[in-house]
């Protein structure tokens, strides 16, 4: 009874341990899926905003980054899809590097790239700001030009008479 007790519980055990490992393989199946589509539609944006931003004389020290990161990812990647199904010391260890480099490219879409759409904001506002500025400048100018021809106009009329 003892031993069938004990085998009942080993089962159940195994049985157990068996469910988490495919609970984790179908989330990270999920975290594969997601990094896959990240890097599929933003890898050839950020090569682009790269190239406007290098234009432009901006810093590109952040996407440089994320590229870097995201070229580290295709390449844990292809790791680990040539890691046999049994070797599941590898698999485990690119699984959790995914993960990181998941989490770590999720956070910069979600932070980094928010703080600098509202700086990029704030700047284009204080430079219409100036712009606005200027315009009123200018056409209180030609306000005041066009009122002065329109004085000499009329003092020289005066003058005729």
């Amino acid at each position: 009874m003892a031993m069938e007790l004990f085998l009942g519980t080993a089962i159940q055990e195994l049985l157990n341990v068996i469910e988490r490992e495919r609970e984790a393989d179908f989330r990270f199946e999920s975290i594969l899926r997601n990094l896959k589509s990240i890097l599929d539609i933003a890898f050839p944006r950020i090569s682009q905003i790269c190239e406007l931003r290098k234009s432009n004389g901006l810093s590109n020290d952040q996407l440089h980054k994320l590229v870097e990161q995201m070229k580290e990812a295709e390449d844990v990647l292809d790791k680990f899809s040539r890691v046999a199904c049994w070797n599941y010391c590898e698999k485990h260890k690119y699984k959790k590097e995914l993960r990181r480099l998941n989490d770590s490219i999720r956070d910069f879409f979600s932070i980094t790239m928010q703080i600098e759409q509202y700086e990029n904001t704030s700047r284009i506002q204080v430079q219409l700001k100036g712009l606005a500025q200027r315009l009123d400048r200018l056409i209180t100018r030609r306000r005041n030009a066009s009122l002065s021809e329109q004085e000499s106009e009329r003092n020289s009329l005066l003058t005729k008479k």
